[in-house]
């Protein structure tokens, strides 16, 4: 069955992600206190990811749980097309740019850093995800046991993992594959949680939507004059205090999936579109940026706000076509390739 509400939330999760992707790309200055606030808001939207992965787990998967026809779709879905893509990419960075990979990943033989690169997603923003969700992928029984666990055992569990995520926070420049299962699993629990409960989630919060907006837009607020500026990234074992961005991210997230189950009129091809080639628009994306700047398409009209948007919106139709395209030709097997 088609949530239409995850559906929509997908789309919009992935047009935030490439957004937050293209900061560098049209050269965004934060500078003024309005920029970095909405910033902070547009950045960190894979949280957006992870509590709907958690929440179709719960939903499509767990009825039906068998760990290896699991593990054997996820290996074709989204282990394939990640390899098909970041394979060539990192070899390309290797031997290209040796200094740059060898800065961030240590020194190596060439044969070694591709795999470290794969390993980590390094160098193609976004592509430390998949190492990331693989893991949670593997880690699938032991949702499934949670699952299984008494209700207020669960919702102790899921307190306990955002405190040690809140203190933890994201991996610098999002390499250590363990700190960002940390930092994510308490947004995939309640994503699973957001299944269990949808009825009496979505009626507790029905009418009060307003309120999980104005605790994020006020986070942000706070953010913004404390001056921390987009995700925050450290050592595992350093302090640097507690994790904003997640606590706004999470709340964030349940306004906008309980906005959008209200919202039953709600119809857009084009958004379904894009939430159907999610995949696709995420393993291509980096890419397509890259190919932008190199034909100097990123800077169409010197306000870089506008060009903003307007990159994050030809980004995105670039990706659909490609995936578009390549199914029409390749039938299933474009799945392999770009996930859809």
């Amino acid at each position: 069955m088609r949530l239409s509400s995850i559906s929509y939330f997908r789309a919009i999760a992935i047009i935030l992600i490439v957004a937050g992707h293209c900061y560098p790309t049209v050269d965004l200055e934060l500078v003024s206190w309005p920029t970095r606030y909405a910033a902070n808001l547009l950045t960190g939207g894979t949280t957006f990811f992870v509590f709907i992965s958690g929440y179709m787990f719960s939903h499509v998967f767990a009825p039906r749980f068998e760990y290896r026809q699991f593990m054997a779709a996820k290996c074709r879905n989204v282990l394939m097309p990640y390899l098909a893509l970041a394979v060539p990419m990192s070899i390309y960075f290797v031997l290209r740019h040796p200094q740059d990979m060898a800065e961030v990943l240590g020194p190596a033989d060439p044969a070694l850093q591709t795999v470290k690169a794969l390993a980590t997603g390094y160098p193609l923003v976004g592509y430390w995800f998949i190492p990331f969700i693989f893991v949670m992928f593997l880690a699938s029984p032991l949702h499934m046991r949670f699952i299984a666990l008494a209700p207020m055992v669960r919702v102790a569990i899921v307190f306990l993992s955002l405190i040690v995520a809140l203190f933890v926070q994201r991996p610098v420049e999002n390499l250590n594959v363990f700190q960002s299962v940390l930092y994510f699993t308490p947004v995939y629990l309640i994503g699973i949680l957001a299944s269990i409960y949808r009825e009496p989630v979505l009626a507790a919060l029905r009418g009060r939507e307003y309120l999980l907006f104005a605790m994020a837009f006020a986070i942000a607020a706070v953010q913004t004059s404390m001056g921390l500026q987009g995700n925050g990234h450290k050592p595992m074992f350093t302090f640097a205090g507690i994790d904003l961005m997640l606590l706004q991210k999470l709340f964030l997230t349940i306004a906008i999936y309980a906005t959008l189950e209200r919202c039953s009129v709600l119809h857009s091809q084009s958004l379904l579109l894009v939430s159907e080639a999610s995949f696709a628009i995420f393993f291509l994306h980096p890419i397509v940026l890259i190919l932008l700047g190199w034909v100097h398409a990123t800077h169409l009209t010197g306000w870089p706000w506008v060009d903003l948007v307007l990159v994050s919106m030809e980004t995105v139709m670039i990706c659909v076509a490609i995936a578009v395209t390549a199914r029409r030709f390749l039938s299933h097997r474009s799945r392999l390739l770009l996930g859809y």
